[in-house]
């Protein structure tokens, strides 16, 4: 996934991967996937990249369209943000 924001390009091919995980049992039968990663780019910056495959039958046509823009994000966050966000998650970033 690749997204420029503000000027800056985030892009999960060209980063690090440092923290995976796969949040579809939170939602039940809702998606067929979803995960959420916290990836470092080669400058040192850091984004949250959240990706989800929802179940489309399962909504209206509006709630489709809401679906679509936030099924696949990019949102930049400060190294100070992982830390919070990793803590939040009960896990310890390497």
């Amino acid at each position: 996934m690749k997204r420029t924001i503000r000027g800056k390009v985030y892009d999960t091919k060209n980063s690090e991967l440092c923290y995976f995980s796969d949040i579809s049992s939170d939602f039940g039968a809702a998606c067929v996937y979803m995960t959420e990663s916290i990836w470092k780019t080669k400058d040192g910056d850091f984004f949250l990249c959240f990706d989800c495959e929802p179940k489309w039958h399962l909504f209206d046509a509006e709630t489709r369209r809401s679906l679509k823009k936030k099924c696949k994000s990019i949102t930049p966050i400060t190294e100070y943000d992982v830390d919070l966000w990793l803590e939040e998650q009960d896990n310890i970033y390497m």
